[in-house]
C-alpha cells in the first residue's frame, strides 16, 4: 500500500518554516518532517542530522527518496 498519512501537525512560524509533522507510511513513521513556504512556493524537508565542517553548520539527510519523480510528487501542493 502506497498511502501516506500526515499526523502530529505542530504549527510554527519562523522564517520559511510553517510547521512540523510526522508521516505515516505503512508500518513506518517519519517524525520531524517540516513544511516550508516562501512566497507561493511550498516544500517538504525530511529530518536531517546536523554536523560541522571547518566551523560551518551542515546537514545530512536521514531519510531519502531516491526516485526524483516520487520526491517531486510529494512536494506538489
Amino acid at each position: 500500500m502506497n498511502e501516506w498519512k500526515i499526523s502530529d501537525w505542530k504549527p510554527i512560524r519562523k522564517n520559511t518554516l510553517i510547521g512540523t509533522f510526522s508521516v505515516d507510511a505503512g508500518v513506518l513513521r517519519i517524525k520531524g518532517c517540516m513544511l516550508h513556504q516562501k512566497g507561493k512556493n511550498r516544500w517538504i524537508n525530511f529530518p536531517s542530522r546536523e554536523y560541522f565542517i571547518g566551523g560551518k553548520r551542515r546537514f545530512a539527510a536521514v531519510v531519502e527518496i531516491p526516485d526524483r519523480d516520487t520526491y517531486w510528487r510529494l512536494n506538489e501542493w
